[in-house]
């Protein structure tokens, strides 16, 4: 079975963390990336945070309840973290609401959870326009991009060729908005 990314398992500066939404689909995805990764060392999960759940009060943008999420990755189990989940972490309500003080609010909390892990290098798997507020870029489907948090919460571009910005963007990169 072939990674999605070639994820070194133990290179100084490795990969330390791997935190997705626990939406089903990204869960899936972080597995279908990191899953050897993972397997390659004791004690590796892949850690699930409601902070990055999609905005957006639609089905395919809403969770699904603890119990069901462990039901539905089951066979997984030993792989996925869910202790930083709660049974009604999917509702869209309190820090959930999708929009302005709450949204903002979710946000800077996952970024202080952040902060203050004890890991430097992690992959953060989550959904378009959540990233996009977040970072203020729009992604791709499964784009990879590399941002360095500073210690103030802001996060800044590392690699060079990565953009920054949309306007950054080409025609052909900006297609899928559309």
């Amino acid at each position: 079975l072939k990674p999605l990314l070639d994820v070194p398992v133990t290179a100084p500066g490795c990969l330390e963390l791997v935190v997705s939404s626990p939406l089903r689909r990204t869960v899936q995805t972080s597995l279908g990336a990191v899953r050897l990764w993972i397997e390659s060392e004791a004690g590796r999960r892949l850690l699930l945070n409601a902070d990055l759940q999609e905005t957006g009060e639609v089905a395919c943008d809403s969770g699904s309840p603890l119990e069901e999420l462990k039901e539905y990755f089951k066979d997984d189990a030993s792989l996925i973290d869910f202790d930083e989940l709660w049974p009604d972490w999917h509702l869209k309500q309190g820090d959930f609401v999708d929009m302005g003080p709450a949204l903002r609010n979710r946000l800077q909390r996952f970024t202080a959870w952040l902060l203050a892990r004890p890991e430097r290098s992690i992959l953060v798997v989550a959904h378009h326009n959540l990233l996009v507020i977040l970072l203020g870029v729009t992604f791709k489907n499964c784009e990879v991009r590399q941002f360095a948090l500073q210690q103030d919460g802001t996060y800044e571009a590392s690699v060079p060729q990565v953009s920054e910005s949309d306007s950054e963007l080409s025609e052909a990169d900006l297609k899928h908005l559309k």
